[in-house]
């Protein structure tokens, strides 16, 4: 069962598996991504309880239907303006996104953020290795 103390449990795992700034879990309600929990190391906030529209995001919503993890850097030119723009906002860099699926069904999406880096394959292992330990307890 998914519960707020599981979800909070597994972003601080997913954030310090990879040793990034910052990680949230969002809940997928139709269109809307509710940010429900998040982690930053030595405090911050990435304002929990803002929504967000998938269709606003192309990158977000290949990651909620094909259910494999992406990444958005700055430094990429051909990285999503939208995508982009939401991360200089928050103050980052880099984005590692991953799916949540309880049950079989897309219930969220999990967000890594990391300032003078890029993720990779690796960092989508681990986090994804961590989630599921959280979430397993």
């Amino acid at each position: 069962m998914i519960t707020k103390q599981s979800l909070q449990a597994a972003v601080e795992a997913a954030v310090e598996a990879v040793g990034a700034r910052a990680g949230s879990i969002s809940q997928m309600l139709g269109d809307v991504l509710l940010h429900l929990v998040e982690h930053v190391p030595g405090g911050g906030t990435l304002q929990t309880g803002h929504g967000y529209l998938v269709s606003d995001y192309p990158v977000t919503n290949e990651v909620l239907t094909t259910r494999e993890p992406r990444t958005v850097a700055v430094a990429d030119p051909g990285a999503d303006a939208s995508e982009v723009a939401l991360l200089r906002q928050f103050g980052y860099e880099a984005l590692l996104m991953l799916p949540l699926v309880v049950d079989g069904a897309v219930w969220g999406l999990v967000e890594i953020y990391d300032v003078g880096r890029t993720f990779g394959a690796e960092d989508a292992r681990l986090v994804e290795t961590a989630l599921a330990e959280a979430l397993r307890t």
